[in-house]
């Protein structure tokens, strides 16, 4: 079957077969919490769209295949991003004001700090 959804949670459990072999089981739950189970890594993100193809069996719904839904996972993706930047820059910024020991900073020289860093953070690696 195919169908159109949304991830709202993704899962990776580990587990033990009747065999002794280990394995990882991912999932991923849609808008509608339904869970779609793979013994491969899935290529999602949350709050993402995709297109996926699964079969119900006995054990539940196995994914077959999955592809996003336009650009918008890429945007998402870019967003959380450009948010774990801007976040490490503020927690640099803070940083180098102690440990130059400088605890009378302004907010426009916290603000030029944080922008430094981030600006730092956004340059070409030379490698």
């Amino acid at each position: 079957m195919k169908k159109r959804i949304t991830v709202q949670k993704m899962s990776a459990n580990q587990g033990t077969s009747k065999s002794g072999k280990k394995y990882t089981k991912y999932g991923i739950q849609d808008q509608d919490g339904n869970w779609y189970n793979s013994f491969q890594p899935i290529n999602a993100v949350e709050a993402g769209e995709f297109e996926i193809e699964y079969e119900t069996t006995q054990y539940g719904n196995d994914l077959k295949d999955i592809n996003p839904v336009g650009d918008d996972n890429q945007v998402k993706s870019s967003n959380r991003q450009n948010s774990i930047i801007r976040q490490h820059s503020q927690e640099m910024a803070l940083y180098y004001f102690d440990i130059t020991g400088k605890k009378d900073f302004t907010e426009e020289e916290l603000k030029e700090k944080i922008q430094w860093f981030a600006n730092d953070a956004d340059q070409e690696m030379p490698f």
